[in-house]
């Protein structure tokens, strides 16, 4: 036997006896289905491939010994060992394929039990012990082997393959310290059997060499335990590893952040009312500040369209005394933070309820992932056993998984939720009913806390009046006085308004916030309409008309806007506004230049024949028709 073949061999038949091994003793998470069948039909076909792929692969092994080889005592036991591993792998894969039940009259609860209806209890009872003293036997030989200086290093293709014979190898270099005094003797006494052996019966022969290493295992009992135990925990840990690689992996989305990335970000000086309550103020709210720090389940935040609530749950998110304060409240815990922002113009993995739980859980996951292979027992039994079999996430195993995370880390850890537009969740009602019971008892538990925002329909009122809240409309008017004094005392041509007419131009102020009733999307729109009625040299009077002529409510004002486009010009409006609503994310200018352009345009525009001044000059003519088609409907920037 060459001195490659004997490590690949043993780590074959380990390979294999483990697995059986874990099979059987994993079965009530394999049959669970009310009908005795196989809980799913294609981790049963997996289990089948895996289990022929390991019997070839020891059969591969087994036929690579040259008949004409001269083998050592140790070797030809690892022959045998090998040859009694691979016939059992036989009969299990053949009583696999016979494992059919009658689903009118019986149920199996177990693959354990599920066996008995093909084997008795003495003969499963025989495998199983069959199993252990093969494991016990290779380890065995392989000291012996290891003792005559036989095993080199390995050099084989497979990665995994190769890095369990290092594990192997350097567990069996470490444990054999103070037994090889013992191992030689064994030899000894195996070779002095089978030089009998040739004057004897073949199995007396082996009857006596049986005898002898089951002496030997026993008297040695406490180091192959050790050795087996350092193999299968090697083992154990580098699934474990790539388990959880695997798993964050498996809950990635793309463009996951998107819809927060394209958020405006706001600053200290507009927001920063939230960490600053006033006396006054505190009266029509819940003091946020005092929710993060104190031991409250749910937090509502709520406004109308446009009145900035994601803008406010993103910079909440990141605002540093907001960790500061969760911090107070999390103590000597870890803090765990996730957020999710709906968007119900983006992908469906960005407006959808299984979107919301596998972005949560990738969050949580990546902060701390240390039992992560306790939450999903059937995918970490079927990557424990090396089935290759990682099925697509489904609704519900998200949310059990998700519930499964959240309980298990009661005691190690404060979580505390972000989840920004609860109203843009795609669905019916019912949908909402499940994300409202998820949040209703989630918020329960005394190391959760959950911040959620949406608009104020009654659907929400209903579920979340309870609950400490804020109406975000009613909390901007001094952000907006400042955004809007900030906006238009940067134009020189209001200032020189302001200088003739100072009473005036503050009316025009005090109007524009007491009708945008705190939407700060109809704020900034209307803002944009009086710069460029400044732009024309509007008198005050000129815009204050300009203002009262907008509607107060934004849906009106959109539709007013777009009646104010060319009507030439508003197909190509509408093809633009349709692009941007369904397209995932932002649009480039380039992008909106080739649709401006018509099916004749000249291939002399081909990328690769612009000078700089030339793709400057395109993108600046893209920007200019962008806004004479769309008005303030759509923006764009260069």
């Amino acid at each position: 036997m060459e001195p490659l073949s004997a490590l690949s061999i043993a780590t074959a038949v380990i390979q294999l006896v483990e697995f059986a091994t874990k099979l059987v003793s994993k079965g009530k998470e394999l049959y669970t289905s009310e009908n005795g069948v196989l809980a799913d039909h294609a981790e049963k076909a997996a289990i089948s491939s895996r289990l022929n792929s390991l019997s070839k692969g020891l059969l591969l092994s087994i036929n690579g010994i040259a008949t004409s080889q001269k083998l050592s005592p140790a070797q030809e036991g690892l022959r045998q060992a090998a040859e009694e591993t691979h016939a059992f792998a036989e009969d299990l894969l053949a009583t696999l394929d016979r494992l059919k039940v009658d689903t009118s009259k019986r149920k199996w609860a177990s693959f354990r039990q599920a066996l008995k209806s093909v084997w008795t209890k003495d003969q499963l009872e025989g495998r199983m012990a069959m199993l252990d003293r093969l494991g016990r036997v290779v380890v065995i030989h392989l000291l012996m082997i290891l003792n005559e200086g036989q095993i080199k290093a390995v050099a084989t293709m497979d990665d995994a393959l190769r890095s369990m014979e290092d594990r192997i190898q350097n567990t069996l270099l470490q444990h054999r310290g103070g037994i090889e005094e013992t191992i030689d003797r064994l030899q000894q006494r195996l070779d002095s059997t089978a030089i009998q052996t040739t004057t004897q019966t073949k199995d007396t022969g082996e009857e006596k060499r049986a005898k002898l290493l089951e002496e030997w295992a026993h008297d040695h009992r406490d180091v192959l335990s050790q050795i087996t135990q350092t193999i299968q925990r090697s083992q154990l840990d580098q699934h474990q590893k790539s388990f959880k690689k695997m798993f964050i992996k498996s809950l990635s989305l793309p463009k996951m952040y998107d819809r927060q990335n394209m958020i405006y970000d706001n600053h200290d000086s507009t927001l920063g009312w939230v960490f600053q309550t006033s006396t006054e103020m505190s009266r029509t709210w819940y003091d946020l500040p005092r929710w993060l720090r104190e031991p409250n389940g749910l937090y509502w935040v709520s406004g109308k369209a446009g009145s900035g609530k994601s803008t406010f749950m993103k910079w909440l998110l990141h605002e540093p005394r907001t960790e500061e304060a969760l911090r107070a409240w999390a103590g000597d815990r870890q803090l765990l933070v996730a957020s999710h922002f709906f968007w119900s113009s983006g992908t469906q993995d960005q407006k959808s309820m299984s979107g919301m739980l596998r972005g949560l859980l990738h969050e949580l996951l990546i902060q701390s992932a240390d039992t992560i292979w306790e939450l999903s027992p059937s995918r970490w039994r079927a990557w424990d056993l090396d089935l290759g079999y990682f099925p697509a996430w489904s609704d519900d195993e998200l949310l059990s998984t998700l519930q499964n995370l959240l309980c298990r880390h009661r005691h190690d850890y404060r979580i505390c939720l972000f989840i920004d537009g609860l109203d843009e969740l795609a669905g019916d009602d019912d949908q909402r009913e499940n994300a409202f019971r998820l949040l209703h008892a989630s918020s329960q538990e005394p190391h959760l806390k959950i911040c959620v925002s949406s608009r104020p329909w009654e659907l929400f009122k209903d579920n979340f009046s309870s609950y400490p809240h804020l109406r975000l409309e009613e909390l901007t008017s001094p952000d907006i006085q400042r955004y809007i004094n900030k906006k238009l005392q940067a134009n020189e041509r209001f200032l020189v308004l302001r200088q003739q007419d100072a009473p005036l131009c503050t009316q025009l102020v005090r109007e524009i916030i007491e009708r945008a009733k705190g939407v700060w999307l109809w704020v900034v729109l209307v803002t944009r309409s009086l710069l460029r009625g400044l732009k024309n040299h509007d008198t005050v009077a000129d815009l204050l008309n300009r203002l009262r002529a907008v509607p107060e409510e934004l849906e009106v004002y959109f539709l007013q806007m777009f009646y104010n486009i060319e009507p030439f010009y508003r197909p190509k409006a509408l093809k633009l506004l349709k692009m941007a609503l369904n397209f995932p994310g932002t649009i480039s200018l380039m992008t909106y230049s080739f649709v401006d352009e018509n099916d004749q345009a000249s291939p002399t525009t081909a990328l690769g024949l612009w000078t700089d001044e030339g793709l400057n000059q395109r993108l600046q003519r893209a920007e200019s028709r962008v806004n004479v088609f769309c008005l303030d409907l759509l923006q764009a920037s260069y």
